[in-house]
Parts: structure tokens; sequence; C-alpha cells
């Protein structure tokens, strides 16, 4: 092989290896997000009310949570029903 051949084979493994960290850190911080984003259902009732609440925390969806734990008496009947 060719300095030229060793050189193209070795970037295109980099490439194939860096692919596919990429794709597992998307996967990843995928799954992680969705039990903590909640339901369809709990993302409609509360919306509007973590923006009024706890809107200074947002996108941190930990911190939002925590905050609407928090200030429970604050939230709409409809929002307050998932934070039992």
């Amino acid at each position: 092989m060719t300095t030229s051949t060793i050189s193209k084979v070795c970037f295109f493994a980099g490439l194939v290896m860096l692919a596919t960290t990429i794709a597992s850190d998307t996967s990843w911080a995928q799954r992680r997000q969705q039990p903590a984003d909640g339901t369809l259902q709990q993302r409609k009732d509360c919306a509007d009310d973590a923006r009024m609440v706890c809107g200074r925390f947002i996108p941190d969806v930990d911190r939002i949570t925590q905050c609407m734990t928090a200030n429970k008496r604050q939230l709409t009947p409809q929002c307050r029903r998932h934070f039992r």
C-alpha cells in the first residue's frame, strides 16, 4: 500500500469512529430526556405553568420539575394533578 492509500484508509476509519460516537451520544441524550420531559398530556397541562412559575429555569427540565414541585400551590389545577 502507498502512503496515500494508508492515509485515505485512516481518514475514513476516523470518520466512521466519529460518526459512531456522535450517533451513540445522540441516542443516549434522547433516552435521557424522554422520561424527564413527561408525557404529552403532562406537557400540555403544564406548559404555561412552567413558563409562568418556573420560566427562569428553562430549558433545564430537572430544575423546572423541582421548581414546580416546590410551588405546587401556584400551579393550575390541571397541572397540579401531575405533582402529587
